[in-house]
C-alpha cells in the first residue's frame, strides 16, 4: 500500500478507497496467495497519516491503528 493519507472512509467524490475495502481485497490477495503456497509480506511505502481530519484528531494515533488492523508488516 502507498499515499493512504487516513482515508478511512475514502473519497467522498466516488467510490474509491476507504480502509474496509482495502482489508477486504489484502485479505482475498493473502488467501489466494496462501492457497498457492506463496508468502506474503505487506509492504506500505509511506504517506499513510496525513492528509484527512482523522489524522489531526488524535496525533495519528488512529491511522497507527488502521496500519495493524489492515495487517501491515513493515
Amino acid at each position: 500500500t502507498n499515499d493512504l493519507h487516513s482515508y478511512f472512509k475514502g473519497y467522498t467524490h466516488s467510490d474509491l478507497g476507504g480502509y474496509a475495502k482495502l482489508r477486504t481485497k489484502i485479505k482475498e490477495i493473502r488467501k489466494e496467495a496462501a492457497d498457492k503456497g506463496i508468502e506474503v509480506i505487506h509492504l506500505d511505502g509511506g504517506d499513510w497519516g496525513e492528509g484527512t481530519s482523522f489524522f489531526h484528531a488524535n496525533e495519528g494515533v488512529d491511522s497507527i491503528r488502521a496500519l495493524n488492523l489492515l495487517g501491515v508488516d513493515v
